[in-house]
């Protein structure tokens, strides 16, 4: 069954809504981020800046021949046999090279600990940091390369003829140099460079457990009227060289090694809604009528979380059906967001309360972003449901923030992502990352008691374990060196450079730089980098294989063994920890729509899910996203509230005409009701004033769609004058639905003595009356008894 389309009298809202809601939009819509919660520039040490497959270094003039490192095999030097890299060379100059040789260049020096590896990788690159390889057979020539040309490489280098020495353990620099000849003629200076690190590990080291985290997250930004926003940036993401698909491709390529997802389930909701065709918020009844069978279609993560929830009669299948939109299904073309995607991002702009017979069909765009959206999301569930999952709070909520300024907002969001992955069937361990990898005691003991936290190390300065365990919650920290990535001049996020950082920091682990007096090695977490995904994802991990000391495990894993507890008080949570959070107009405005949704879902009668979706609109304006952007994401926000409040409004009161006179201490008067929703409600009608006067109404009345009825209130007061009273159409919990109107009621009493007069005015006309027919009845029989 087709969402709902707005009705033709929600669209009928006029021109002057439509472009407040655009211009809220783009001002709003165009400051968000899209790659990560926290920019790099504010982020806490230990986070790692995003990047997405296709990355590339910038252009270096002191570089001309821009070199790319896209496969080096075997990841680990071995002690014989022969090293293959592969990858790609532009001339990035406004003039010809010629005869451009790609030589392996090796260091013979080890690095000492990580703590020099981590100063290696900010080597300067015109630093010579190991000698060529020189010798026939092991290097590669280009011809010609004309300015702006890629040409590929490859070369095979005996492990033998390498710098490295063969039984001397340790992290070695190991990379391509690339020479030419140009106008300036031949030197033996390198004109482009590619480094990483290979690393040596000797028989009898420890297995350093490894545990991967593939983060899945992303901001959600809703219209006003419940559909997503921005639909073109949806498409790109989804699409075949997009972030979420990389991610998948890598996750895929995993194959069965153990790795672990964080993941916030707002995105497959999210996903899941454009697969249906991005429908705005329904209104649509998700309760049978009385004495009829419950007829939902199943779970869905963006109406009904479960059976427990019930699911819109009209909602998306359950995303492993891979739901298909019908003609009917695609939202309104939105407002343009004023950001560089342009008008092709759409977006609907009113409220999706009407039925489907208005319908539009869907645009282009719409269209293929369901395309994209069911096949993501039907790989991404069937990868979820195989893999550790760990949940964040739905929409990636500050965490801090809420338990601080709006602890309900912590519930709901939790109670949220669970809801949404019991739906998908996706087994997962509650838990809070913050991106800049802090969070206060008080927060981590208001988690749920089987709740995970991932830390970074500066968040436990004094700590030296990988898992502890604080007030009852396990904490993990985090090693943001194991992928923050290459020495460079090549993109330092590039696939080789991000897994031989994390080989290299786990080798250092292996040879004992980070054990604890000769215990074992303790478990490496490497989170990477948001929206992150290798060229190569199946080279990723044959690259770990190669590394017989290296062994994954989930994060589940790594925190099941035995922990040291701690005290709070060793927690790192200063003021500028404090004042990142998100602000509190900003947790208001959250609140505030979230309390909307409620009072929306209390006032359609046969609708028990509202509620919880428009929680889903409302809690972007509380997530780490908004630490970035909180003026956008209140805007974003504040527009589905109101939005929610003009859907309100549509159920109206009218006082009668002119004013309404009582001829006694007690009387009535008919208000009418009206319901311009396509779905029915169920009000009541209160009554306001600072006068001495008493109106009662009735306890509850239902309204049909477009309905209009006449209800009689009943007024008392014992004060003769003019009363001034406000009706207002309420919930029938008594919460205003914005509607009201006013009423001039006169009470006019007749007094006991005014009742006296009338009486005995009364007697004296009446004994008037009988004395005069006495008095002819008299005369007409002295007329009769007179002579003729």
């Amino acid at each position: 069954m087709p969402h709902p389309r707005p009705s033709s009298r929600a669209r009928a809202r006029g021109p002057a809504r439509r472009a407040a809601v655009a211009a809220a939009l783009a001002v709003g819509l165009g400051a968000l981020p899209v790659a990560s919660p926290v920019a790099p520039a504010t982020a806490a040490p230990g986070t790692v800046p995003t990047t997405s497959r296709t990355a590339a270094a910038p252009a270096d003039p002191d570089q001309p021949l821009q070199l790319r490192l896209d496969t080096l095999a075997p990841a680990v030097l071995p002690a014989s046999g022969r090293v293959r890299m592969t990858g790609s060379v532009t001339n990035t100059s406004d003039e010809p090279w010629t005869d451009v040789r790609l030589y392996a260049f090796s260091g013979d020096q080890p690095v000492g600990d990580r703590a020099a590896l981590a100063a290696a990788v900010e080597t300067d690159p015109a630093v010579e940091v190991g000698a060529r390889t020189t010798d026939a057979g092991t290097f590669d020539t280009v011809d010609e390369l004309a300015p702006g040309e890629t040409a590929r490489w490859s070369i095979r280098v005996p492990r033998r003829a390498l710098e490295v020495p063969l039984r001397t353990p340790g992290v070695y620099w190991l990379g391509v140099h690339a020479l030419g000849t140009s106008s300036a003629g031949r030197d033996t200076l390198a004109d482009g460079r590619a480094r990483t690190f290979a690393p040596v590990v000797g028989d009898g080291a420890d297995p350093v457990p490894v545990s991967l985290v593939l983060p899945l997250r992303r901001p959600v930004v809703h219209a006003p009227d419940g559909s997503l926003a921005r639909v073109g940036r949806w498409v790109r993401d989804l699409g075949p060289d997009g972030p979420l698909r990389a991610v998948l491709d890598l996750g895929a390529s995993a194959g069965d090694r153990a790795v672990t997802w964080l993941l916030d389930p707002a995105l497959l909701a999210a996903v899941h809604r454009l697969a249906a065709g991005n429908p705005g918020r329904s209104l649509a009844p998700t309760l049978p009528l009385e004495g009829e069978a419950p007829s939902g279609d199943g779970a869905s993560p963006t109406e009904g979380e479960g059976p427990s929830d019930g699911a819109a009669p009209g909602g998306p299948d359950d995303p492993s059906a891979s739901p298909t939109p019908s003609p009917t299904d695609g939202a309104d073309e939105g407002p343009e967001d004023g950001g560089e995607d342009g008008g092709e991002d759409g977006g609907g702009d009113d409220a999706g309360e009407g039925s489907a017979d208005d319908a539009e069909p869907p645009t282009a765009l719409e269209q293929e972003a369901a395309e994209l959206a069911r096949a993501w999301l039907d790989r991404a569930v069937n990868l979820l449901r195989e893999d550790a999952v760990l949940a964040l709070p739905y929409a990636d909520l500050d965490v801090a923030a809420a338990v601080h300024r709006a602890p309900d907002l912590l519930a709901r969001a939790t109670d949220l992502s669970a809801t949404t992955l019991e739906a998908l069937e996706v087994p997962s361990t509650p838990t809070a990352a913050p991106p800049g990898g802090r969070l206060d005691a008080t927060s981590v003991a208001a988690l749920a008691d089987d709740a995970l936290v991932l830390l970074a190390p500066d968040a436990l300065p004094e700590v030296d374990r990988s898992v502890v365990e604080l007030d009852g919650r396990r904490v993990v920290t985090t090693d943001p060196a194991a992928t923050a990535g290459g020495p460079g001049p090549d993109d330092p996020q590039g696939s080789v450079a991000v897994r031989q950082r994390l080989l290299a920091e786990a080798a250092l682990v292996a040879l004992g730089d980070a054990g604890t007096g000769g215990d074992a090695p303790e478990p490496v977490v490497a989170v990477l980098p948001d929206r992150w995904g290798p060229t190569d994802a199946l080279g990723f991990f044959t690259g770990l294989d190669d590394a017989d000391w290296l062994r994954l495990q989930t994060v589940e894993a790594a925190a099941s063994g035995e922990t040291r507890s701690v005290a709070p008080a060793v927690l790192a949570y200063d003021d500028a920890a404090t004042r990142a959070e998100v602000g509190t107009r900003a947790l208001t405005i959250a609140t505030e729509t979230v309390s909307t949704g409620a009072v929306l879902q209390s006032v359609l009668t046969r609708n028990d899910q509202v509620a919880r979706v428009v929680s889903r609109e409302a809690l972007g304006a509380a997530s780490y996203w908004a630490r970035r952007a909180p003026v956008a994401w209140r805007r974003v926000v504040g527009a589905v509230q109101d939005d929610l409040e003009e859907t309100l409004r549509q159920v109206r009161v009218e006082a009668p005409q002119g004013t309404v006179t009582l001829s006694s201490e007690v009387g009535g008067f008919p208000a009418a009701l009206v319901n311009e929703l396509d779905e029915p409600v169920t009000v009541r009608i209160e009554a306001r004033t600072t006068s001495p006067i008493t109106l009662r109404a009735p306890t509850e009345v239902e309204l049909q769609p477009g309905e209009r009825t006449s209800v009689v209130l009943r007024a008392s007061t014992r004060q003769i004058g003019l009363h001034e009273v406000q009706l207002l159409v309420t919930s029938t919990e008594g919460t205003p639905l914005g509607s009201s109107d006013v009423v001039e009621i006169r009470s006019a009493q007749v007094s006991w003595i005014i009742w006296v007069v009338i009486a005995a005015g009364g007697t004296l006309l009446f004994g008037a009356i009988g004395v005069r027919l006495l008095r002819r009845v008299r005369a007409a029989r002295r007329g009769a008894e007179a002579p003729a």
